[in-house]
C-alpha cells in the first residue's frame, strides 16, 4: 500500500499527537474535517493522556 492510498479521503494530515495536534485535530473535527493524525509514538504521552481522556 502506498502512502497516497493511506491518506486518500483525508481533507488534513497532522503531523503529531501533541497538544497542538490533537486540539487542531479536535477543532477540525468539529467542523466536519476529515483529518488524520500521524504520530511516531507507539503510545500516549502521559500529558496527551490527562489533556484528553
Amino acid at each position: 500500500m502506498t502512502s497516497n492510498e493511506k491518506t486518500k479521503g483525508y481533507e488534513v494530515i497532522i503531523t503529531g499527537a501533541g497538544p497542538v495536534g490533537l486540539t487542531l485535530a479536535n477543532l477540525l473535527g468539529h467542523r466536519g474535517v476529515r483529518t488524520l493524525v500521524l504520530e511516531k509514538k507507539p503510545h500516549p504521552t502521559r500529558w496527551t493522556t490527562r489533556c484528553f481522556p
